[in-house]
């Protein structure tokens, strides 16, 4: 029973010693991977700034150009540096040396790859939107301090002044104050310049998603919380911490577009590599086995495979749906129906006076018929029915002022496009009318200004 119980508590003291050795492993794997994570990111920003100031350098010709190259410039910087480890554990580190520590089998180094991309995209999430909002914050509490401390004897004098005033004045100054004090603070806030710290922090999150997908099945779960998150904070961010963002037109996202498409050729290939080559699946399913040749072949094969179905279901989408190349076709001709009916208005308001323009609601029916006649409609055989609504329900400058588009419907206009030309047309009427008034009450006072 000794010698039993000898070796029994031996091997309990040894077993409690390797649980013991394995977790320290877990936990230094985990710090490694927070580590790994930090560096990631503060390479990342770095970069960002050194690739701004190139971009500068290189001088481009063209707003479009400059980011365009940046956004390549990033792109580049940012694969490597964020999926360098990652592919190093799922390719490389199962040819280290049988003594050396670093050597794993390829299960081994799938279970690690696995543990060390949801610690590094869990560590992004959390750290980057950390320091993003809180870069926010103590610059908007910042400024807000130096503003308090700038103009705290103005405000403390304005604040004498409106308790010395009478307190039904003071509810109406302090409901002005407030609002001007809305405004004020919302004005303070830092600007948002533009999307592209949005595109790259997506395009990294989509390669840690979907690029190692085969060792890490529950990434796009990750994905998909992670942009639950990003929405909520984003928008925290925009309409707490920012300016409102300001609409730029683009034909399209540019570099962007190749950023994803080398990104989807990275995930095929990445993938079919860790099925082949850093895995038992085929040996278990095909009985191929860790020969070089055969895995080869067998990764060419579902290459060209996939990259056919890729192409055919490419060829088979290529042309957009009727509905949508119809509706495409549509927006465009208003879009072209409205600028020329724009320039016409001005040809139009050229030929009148300004009384005559600032009157319109005094115009009579046929003087407004002249008016649609010129700026609508150039076809007498297509007018004829406008003419003949207008008369019959007696549409004069003051009806044509409060006309609405179910009333045109409801009048016999069936035409959709004419019945919003013809209320568009209006609208362009009533700002040039706004216009010449405005502009005739400042002339005014310089004359009054020159006589005194």
């Amino acid at each position: 029973m000794l010698p039993g119980g000898v070796g029994g508590e031996h091997g309990r003291r040894g077993g409690i010693a390797r649980v013991g050795g394995a977790s320290k492993d877990v936990t230094t794997d985990y710090v490694v991977s927070v580590v790994n994570a930090l560096v990631i990111m503060f390479f990342n920003n770095i970069y960002g700034v050194v690739a701004e100031k190139m971009n500068a350098w290189e001088n481009y010709e063209t707003e479009t150009q400059y980011e365009n190259n940046l956004i390549l410039k990033v792109f580049v910087f940012r694969f490597v540096n964020s999926y360098a480890s990652l592919y190093y554990l799922a390719f490389f580190r199962r040819f280290e040396h049988f003594d050396s520590r670093l050597h794993c089998d390829p299960e081994q180094c799938s279970k690690q790859l696995a543990s060390q991309l949801a610690v590094i995209f869990l560590t992004q999430l959390f750290v980057s939107n950390a320091f993003e909002l809180g870069t926010l914050w103590f610059a908007r509490a910042y400024k807000r301090r130096r503003q308090r401390t700038a103009v705290g004897s103005l405000l403390q004098t304005y604040q004498n002044d409106y308790d010395n005033d009478d307190n039904d004045d003071n509810d109406d100054d302090d409901n002005d104050y407030a609002a001007n004090n809305h405004v004020w603070n919302e004005y303070q806030s830092e600007r948002y310049d533009r999307t592209f710290d949005d595109y790259n922090e997506l395009l990294v999150s989509y390669g840690y998603c979907t690029l190692f997908v085969i060792a890490f099945p529950l990434a796009p779960l990750f994905g998909f919380l992670s942009n639950i998150v990003e929405s909520r904070i984003d928008g925290y961010k925009l309409c707490r911490l920012q300016r409102r963002p300001f609409p730029r037109r683009a034909d399209d996202i540019g570099a962007w577009q190749i950023a994803l498409e080398v990104m989807a050729w990275a995930i095929l290939a990445t993938n079919l590599g860790l099925v082949c080559f850093a895995s038992r699946k085929l040996r278990i399913l095909f009985g191929i086995h860790n020969h070089d040749f055969a895995q080869v072949i067998t990764v060419l094969c579902v290459f060209v495979l996939l990259v056919g179905l890729w192409q055919l279901l490419a060829w088979c989408f290529k042309d957009p749906p009727a509905f949508m190349v119809e509706h495409i076709h549509r927006t465009d001709h208003i879009e072209h129906q409205l600028q020329g009916l724009s320039r016409e208005v001005e040809q139009f308001f050229d030929e009148l006076k300004e009384d005559e323009v600032s009157s319109w609601e005094q115009w009579t029916v046929h003087y407004v018929l002249a008016f649609l006649k010129k700026v609508l409609v150039k076809n007498p055989f297509e007018f004829e029915p406008i003419k003949a609504i207008f008369l019959r329900h007696n549409i004069n400058g003051k009806a044509f002022a409060k006309l609405k588009s179910d009333q045109l419907l409801k009048f016999g206009v069936k035409d959709y496009l004419i019945a919003e030309l013809i209320l568009h047309a209006r609208a362009l009427l009533v700002r040039h009318a706004s216009n010449v008034k405005a502009q005739a009450i400042m002339f005014d006072e310089l004359e009054n200004q020159a006589a005194t």
